[in-house]
């Protein structure tokens, strides 16, 4: 009899076990992020080393970072019809380089929203060895636009999934 008993317990315990691992039930989905590529540029105008991520919420704000950066020489940035009430702009400079051959390409598909959370993947481009490179200051910039929701954050990753820039929003 208590050998029947010890059978019955054990697919008992093994489904605690198995339903503890698939965790307390608070965690979000990850679900694809729709991100388009707004513009691209080998010239920012950015003088920082470092790589900068600046999220814009409203035309004021478009305006004063493509002053800043000296965009687009006084034309008209191709935002299309971006409206910042559906959506948000993303800036990410990845600082000045040397030479010609860096630069940035979206990766389709894998942006996510995670835990609310953003986050982009790109691909961070730079000159392979030996490449004849034009020695020049550069400035690699993209930038994107994200839906806008209320994001605690966004971070950039790059191509092997390596986080490279947050910025908490809340």
């Amino acid at each position: 009899m208590t050998i029947l008993k010890n059978k019955q317990v054990v697919p008992v315990v093994m489904l605690f076990l198995l339903s503890a691992c698939a965790g307390n039930g608070n965690e979000q989905p990850s679900s694809k992020l729709p991100v388009l590529l707004v513009y691209s540029s080998a010239h920012c105008g950015v003088t920082s080393r470092e790589p900068v991520l600046s999220v814009i919420t409203s035309q004021q704000q478009l305006s004063n970072n493509v002053a800043k950066a000296g965009m687009m020489a006084g034309q008209p940035l191709p935002v299309g019809d971006i409206s910042f009430n559906k959506d948000m702009l993303l800036l990410v400079n990845m600082g000045q380089k040397p030479t010609g051959g860096y630069g940035f390409k979206l990766v389709d598909g894998k942006s996510s929203y995670q835990q609310a959370w953003a986050h982009v993947q790109l691909e961070w481009k730079s000159p392979a060895k030996g490449m004849m490179l034009t020695q020049a200051l550069t400035s690699p910039c993209v930038m994107l636009s994200i839906p806008r929701q209320a994001y605690a954050g966004i971070r950039v990753f790059d191509q092997s999934g390596a986080a490279r820039l947050e910025t908490l929003l809340k």
